[in-house]
């Protein structure tokens, strides 16, 4: 985030926790075509976090994704922090990351 961001209030939400992995998603989004068309809240029922690699790999069980072999889609419940309008930049950061 290249702009005056306050770490501390985005922390005690759990926004700032999600940063790290923003970077990760972004590569995954350059090396992999599929990983394009999903939204960032879309990515846990194809994708698992590896914490000790601290990259996303494919899911191994779920369903194929036609047109993808290597894609697979699990019913999963990925993290959603709830942040109110009220608190500015984070809740900035929690919209984009659930629409770009």
């Amino acid at each position: 985030v290249g702009c005056a961001f306050n770490y501390t209030l985005c922390r005690f939400f759990g926004v700032v926790d999600a940063l790290p992995i923003l970077e990760v998603h972004s590569q995954l989004n350059s090396n992999n075509p599929f990983a394009r068309t999903l939204l960032y809240n879309e990515v846990p029922a194809f994708y698992r976090w590896d914490t000790a690699a601290k990259k996303f790999v494919n899911r191994r069980q779920g369903a194929t994704v036609e047109g993808y072999a290597s894609a697979r889609r699990a019913d999963v419940l990925g993290r959603v922090y709830t942040v109110l309008p009220q608190h500015g930049e984070c809740y900035f950061v929690r919209l984009l990351l659930h629409t770009v």
